[in-house]
């Protein structure tokens, strides 16, 4: 699985309105990957919200790279996402995907 095919089930589980799903998908994974490019030169983690719509879920990703974007070699991100309940704030569940940046592949 490819970096962008893990972060479309992530958009599918806070998009339940079907109608604007891969328009979320571009506009978040564009913003997501705009702020690893940005932070990913000084900092080795950071994160990334994705508000549900038309549901009452969240979806909250904590990235971590393996080391900052300029150093020489290759590098692997490790995303942590948590779906959390926008009403309550309580976690409903998530997951962990590990994937190298000069590929996208996934890392297991």
């Amino acid at each position: 699985m490819k970096l962008h095919d893990w972060f479309f089930e992530r958009v599918n589980e806070a998009c339940y309105d079907r109608d604007y799903l891969y328009l979320a998908f571009v506009r978040h994974f564009t913003a997501f990957m705009a702020d690893i490019i940005r932070l990913g030169k000084t900092e080795e983690r950071g994160d990334y919200l994705i508000p549900g719509i038309k549901s009452g879920l969240d979806v909250r990703l904590v990235w971590q790279l393996q080391r900052r974007l300029d150093w020489i070699g290759p590098n692997v991100l490790t995303v942590q996402c948590q779906l959390v309940d926008r009403a309550t704030g309580d976690p409903q569940g998530g997951s962990v995907g590990r994937f190298d940046l000069s590929t996208g592949e996934m890392v297991l």
